[in-house]
């Protein structure tokens, strides 16, 4: 038995022992292939917002989540149905113009994405500053005043300009300012997006003058000083030139130094004065600007002058006046002032003697029958005036008398046709 119960013994313990490691392996693989067979959890990924508004210009990025944890290290990508109106990278979206679009993000194995539509808003205006808040400017100057939008990506960028006062200073619709009177005047820019304004105050000033020049109307250049001779009973007109050309303030002054020589007149609808010389000597006509007190000067002489040296009076008939026929002449009378201006002799009468053998006068002419040539002419002369006589063709021996007014005096002059 003893033998027996050993031999068992050795028999069933190793068996025993051989099985258990079988069991538990068996368990072991059991248990892992139940691990194996629980269902698998999907990837998913969740944009946080699924519509948003983004005004143009502006950017954002997009957050979402990732189920299950472990998904986090998986590849994504994302797209945007119009990048035109909505471009994104890495989440960040950046919105281009007005629209919509809508952004995707999707992973790259499981296809798993999630979407967000984003509307694109005009970006609005905050406010509005301008170059100059205040500026002096010249009458009939220019002046540019620029503006900006805030913020700069504004959509509706549109401004209105305005003065307080366009009779002083306009402006344009650029900006541009331009100065019309003295004064002072404010102007406003304002934004047709939020009515935002900025002002800027514009004096305008005068151009202050800073010279003056002087001429008589016959000479050609203008001069600070000029010399003149006139003798007794004539004028001249003098014209001056103020520098800039475009001051404010052009009035100007005029005095004599000696009212007695030489007098200054003031024709109405004449712009220039006029200066008469009155008696012999020596004289300064002065022109001073009221703004500035600049000052020019005419250094005048004034001489006397016997005026019948000047004057000349003649009969002209045949070929050099007109012509004869038959029993009667046709003469021309002719008077002049020699190398003397006429604008100061008033020519009263002319008188033609047309006379028969006898020396019985024929015919007087008077002043009012005569015809004249432009008192702009070198000279005043009679234009014609005609004579008739009896058989007195060549007309010898007629004799022709103008009187004349110069300086308050009369005078007479005659000739006789030899």
């Amino acid at each position: 038995m003893d033998k027996q119960n050993k031999k068992t013994n050795r028999i069933y313990k190793p068996i025993i022992f051989n099985n258990m490691k079988k069991v538990v392996v068996v368990i072991v693989v059991f248990v892992t292939l139940l691990a194996g067979c629980k269902e698998k959890e999907d990837d998913a990924i969740t944009l946080l917002e699924n519509q948003i508004e983004l005004a143009v210009g502006d950017s954002t990025e997009l957050k979402f989540t990732i189920t299950p944890a472990g998904s986090a290290n998986k590849d994504i990508y994302w797209n945007s149905s119009d990048p035109n109106t909505v471009y994104v990278k890495n989440g960040v979206i950046k919105a281009r113009r007005l629209g919509q679009a809508t952004i995707t993000v999707t992973f790259y194995e499981s296809r798993a994405s999630s979407s967000c539509i984003v509307k694109v808003v005009p970006k609005r205006v905050e406010g509005v500053e301008i170059s100059d808040t205040e500026i002096d400017i010249f009458v009939d100057d220019s002046y540019y005043i620029s503006h900006t939008i805030i913020p700069s990506a504004s959509t509706n960028r549109n401004v209105t300009w305005n003065s307080s006062d366009s009779d002083i200073a306009s402006v344009n619709t650029n900006g541009l300012v331009t100065a019309y009177n003295v004064g002072v005047c404010t102007v406003t820019v304002k934004t047709e997006d939020g009515g935002f304004e900025a002002s800027c105050v514009v004096n305008v000033k005068p151009v202050q003058v800073t010279g003056i020049a002087i001429k008589s109307s016959d000479d050609s250049d203008y001069s600070q000083v000029f010399y003149k001779n006139l003798f007794t009973g004539e004028s001249m007109i003098i014209q001056y030139l103020i520098y800039p050309i475009n001051a404010t303030n052009k009035e100007v002054a005029f005095e004599s130094s000696n009212d007695e020589v030489a007098s200054i007149e003031y024709i109405e609808y004449q712009y220039y004065p006029r200066i008469v010389a009155k008696k012999a000597g020596n004289a300064e006509i002065t022109a001073t600007t009221v703004d500035g007190n600049h000052k020019a000067t005419c250094v005048l002489t004034v001489r006397d002058i016997d005026i019948v040296e000047f004057a000349t009076v003649r009969l002209a008939v045949g070929t050099e006046g007109n012509n004869t026929t038959g029993f009667y002449s046709v003469a021309c009378a002719i008077f002049k002032i020699s190398q003397f201006p006429t604008n100061s002799v008033n020519l009263i009468e002319i008188r033609i003697f047309p006379t028969t053998p006898d020396g019985v006068t024929v015919f007087i002419y008077p002043y009012s029958s005569l015809e004249y040539y432009s008192m702009w002419d070198e000279y005043r002369t009679p234009k014609i005036i005609t004579a008739y006589g009896l058989q007195t063709y060549p007309a010898i021996g007629w004799k022709v008398e103008a009187e004349f007014e110069w300086m308050g005096k009369e005078y007479i002059i005659s000739s006789i046709k030899q």
